[in-house]
């Protein structure tokens, strides 16, 4: 469902200029390995801008295969800058998974490890808020069978997932 609603959303901002910004955030609990699952969409021209605002660059292109490489140290580190997990007031550490890139949509794995089951996580999310105003990060939560949506924004960056 969050993919139907995301291509949807996908296609209508990528053939016009838009006011409109919106990541996906999907984040399970694998309660085999403990971990925690996170995988973020953005629309890639958004994210591009974002980019070179962030590390101060005239030009990105992440459909650039000769720039694959350059582009991912880039993605890798503005994602552990900008979405940031806490247990017990403190940081998770994250692994990075890797990233895909298609025409509209960029998605990122990144897997947090040995996660308790019973206290609170927080997870903080500034994504694209300082290049646009009116950014919107929906974050969907799955812990067994709990379900959550959450939509972060520029004044609103956290929120409790509780198991």
């Amino acid at each position: 469902m969050m993919n139907f609603l995301f291509s949807i959303l996908l296609v209508l901002n990528a053939f016009t200029a838009h006011d409109y910004h919106v990541s996906v955030c999907e984040v399970v609990y694998n309660s085999q390995n403990q971990s925690l699952e996170v995988i973020q969409s953005v629309i890639v021209d958004d994210f591009e801008k974002t980019l070179k605002k962030a590390f101060k660059k005239k030009k990105i292109d992440l459909l650039s295969e000769e720039q694959f490489e350059e582009n991912g140290i880039l993605i890798q580190s503005y994602f552990e800058e900008n979405l940031i997990l806490f247990q017990n007031e403190q940081q998770l550490k994250s692994t990075w998974i890797g990233h895909e890139i298609d025409d509209t949509n960029l998605t990122a794995f990144i897997e947090f490890e040995n996660i308790s089951k019973t206290e609170a996580i927080k997870l903080q999310s500034t994504l694209m808020t300082e290049r646009f105003r009116k950014q919107q990060n929906m974050v969907h939560w799955k812990f067994g069978e709990d379900f959550k949506t959450s939509v972060l924004n520029r004044k609103n960056i956290l929120v409790e997932l509780i198991p």
